[in-house]
């Protein structure tokens, strides 16, 4: 039985490009979500508030596939900030008639569900040996791995600070 749960992520001041780990598909211990096989999104809450003039990316994606070399990161969210100032985005993944999300499924790779243009493959960032994400809890030791989703934020330039919370509302599925 599959059940709706959220993670909140929040981190103030970041001065540096910073990876982090939003839900981890594996653990069912300290996330609220039960096994499953693929991650449903359902939707996204974003706030984020730039200090002063500079430009930062953020990305939210899905892990594909990774070993102790490198990984594969498929972007679906992205957002650039140019300027001194707070955004706020609330992404709806769910159908109105059905209730379903965007399903996060793998196959050979790639997402199964959606087709992107944006990508991260075969980066050293996203590998399952380096522990350097933050996760939800506070955890900043965290190695990703294939189903969980992740969010990237990129200094472009300038040397403002960023402010960020985001919100994932979720439902693990089986195949």
């Amino acid at each position: 039985m599959t059940r709706r749960a959220a993670t909140v992520l929040s981190d103030k001041a970041v001065a540096a490009t910073k990876r982090y780990l939003l839900v981890d598909l594996s653990d069912t211990t300290n996330y609220p979500h039960s096994a499953g096989d693929w991650i449903e999104l359902l939707g996204l809450d974003i706030q984020l508030n730039q200090a002063g003039a500079g430009q930062w990316d953020m990305k939210v994606g899905l892990v594909t596939e990774n070993d102790a070399t490198n990984g594969s990161v498929y972007w679906f969210a992205v957002y650039i900030l140019s300027a001194a100032g707070a955004i706020a985005k609330t992404l709806a993944f769910t159908d109105p008639k059905t209730g379903t999300g965007l399903p996060m499924k793998i196959t050979s790779d790639k997402p199964e569900n959606w087709v992107t243009n944006d990508s991260d493959l075969a980066s050293a960032n996203w590998d399952n040996a380096v522990a350097n994400l933050t996760d939800p809890l506070g955890n900043a030791n965290k190695s990703p791995g294939a189903g969980d989703l992740v969010m990237e934020l990129t200094e472009v330039s300038g040397t403002t600070t960023i402010d960020i919370s985001i919100r994932t509302e979720y439902r693990t599925r089986e195949n």
